[in-house]
């Protein structure tokens, strides 16, 4: 069992907003490197990436009607202190994207479409926020019928390589047919190429972006074409096809970079 005793519980508290895509850039990229370095704060991505996803989902008047019916958290309840400042800029899944996802297998359809990256976070807002990542933990129907849809599947994957440095958190989410992902990325050799793959249960590989490292954090956003049942694992692989970092859904992964 990981220990989940955290050194750094300002970020640890600041899980809830880098999943949300809430935090500006710097603060990202901190978080990253916390979860590559913590068990405690990885083990809680799965429920936390879940919760994010949810959020995305919820309007503002959505927003309303559960604090309407519920109420806000204690007063006391504030945002996160600050995050140390680490100096990093954000690159959107279509600035590093070369070329369309390039199938390694049977190709489906497919179709991109960009979601909300922030959400506006002040106030009784970020209080709000707070109860709603709780409330979708243990209560995702009664959600889903506050805003009149089913909840949608989400898969979380987060993986660290300590030989190169490299760190990658995947959030896949399935509504109807269409399956989108969003990633970040940290450790790559800037001005490198690199390919991002998924595989699915079966083995097969497909190319979802070609991108050029920044030494940053780097950002992916994309549909992928694997169903959400069918994803085993996300791998990043360098100019010469080695595994730079493998993020796996599925225990006893392959350790076979797609080819």
């Amino acid at each position: 069992m990981a220990d989940d005793r955290c050194g750094e519980p300002q970020l640890r508290e600041a899980l809830g907003l880098f999943y949300a895509g809430a935090l500006p850039d710097d603060e990202m990229s901190t978080v990253a490197g916390h979860l590559a370095t913590c068990a405690g704060c990885l083990a809680e991505s799965d429920e936390l990436g879940e919760a994010a996803m949810m959020l995305a989902l919820l309007s503002s008047a959505d927003r309303d009607d559960l604090v309407a019916e519920f109420g806000l958290p204690d007063a006391g309840t504030s945002a996160p202190v600050g995050l140390p400042d680490a100096g990093t800029s954000r690159v959107g899944g279509t600035d590093i994207a070369g070329t369309r996802p390039r199938p390694h297998g049977p190709v489906r359809p497919r179709r991109v479409r960009r979601r909300p990256r922030r959400l506006a976070l002040a106030g009784a807002g970020l209080a709000v926020v707070l109860f709603m990542l709780a409330a979708v933990t243990v209560g995702q129907p009664m959600l889903a019928r506050l805003i009149g849809a089913d909840p949608p599947t989400t898969l979380v994957a987060d993986a660290a390589n300590e030989s190169t440095g490299a760190t990658l958190s995947v959030t896949v989410t399935a509504s109807g047919a269409d399956v989108e992902l969003y990633a970040t990325v940290t450790g790559l050799t800037a001005g490198e190429p690199y390919r991002f793959y998924v595989t699915d249960i079966g083995g097969r590989s497909w190319e979802l972006v070609t991108f050029t490292g920044v030494g940053r954090l780097q950002q992916v956003d994309t549909a992928c074409p694997v169903p959400i049942d069918g994803i085993a694992r996300f791998s990043i692989t360098a100019r010469d096809g080695s595994l730079v970092v493998a993020a796996s859904t599925r225990p006893d992964p392959t350790s076979t970079p797609p080819g």
